[in-house]
């Protein structure tokens, strides 16, 4: 439904944030301390697509799976259960999904400094780079500024609700 009461809003926490903020790590914590199940989106949208993530985006490519993301949100925002959710690092770049999550969950914004998210990425032995190419690289750079920008954002719309209320 899209009608979400304040309590069933409390019983959902997604966690945003940059690849290595965190996410999966705080998440699994988080959901064990206070008796919440523990979802990881990017496990939900390789169930969804029968494939790995990095299949995902070589058959696929980004807007599949940017629609993937997007049907696994619904359907986790769906379940009646307390749930903490781990979204992927560019969640916010979408914005069906990032408003989604605002209008149903708590959200919660992880913030690391860029050399912990690059050291937790690595040791996770996510080597990924962040693009191929120079013309891919350029788009990765201006997808990371986009991320940012949404973040700015949405910590200048907490602030202001702060104030407000």
């Amino acid at each position: 439904s899209s009608k979400t009461t304040g309590s069933q809003r409390q019983e959902r926490i997604a966690l945003i944030g940059l690849r290595g903020a965190g996410k999966s790590t705080l998440g699994a914590l988080l959901a064990k301390s206070l008796g919440f199940r523990f979802v990881e989106i990017s496990r939900e949208i390789e169930r969804l697509a029968g494939s790995s993530l990095p299949e995902i985006y070589n058959l696929y490519g980004d807007a599949a799976y940017r629609r993937f993301e997007r049907q696994a949100i619904r359907e986790i925002v769906a379940l009646k259960e307390p749930i903490v959710i781990a979204t992927p690092g560019g969640v916010v770049t979408d914005g069906d999904s990032f408003e989604l999550l605002l209008r149903q969950c708590r959200v919660v914004w992880l913030q690391a400094k860029p050399l912990d998210h690059l050291s937790r990425v690595r040791a996770q032995g996510d080597n990924r780079p962040m693009a191929a190419t120079r013309t891919t690289q350029r788009a990765a750079i201006d997808d990371l500024k986009s991320i940012l920008q949404y973040l700015h954002l949405l910590h200048l719309y907490f602030l202001i609700l702060l104030l407000i209320q």
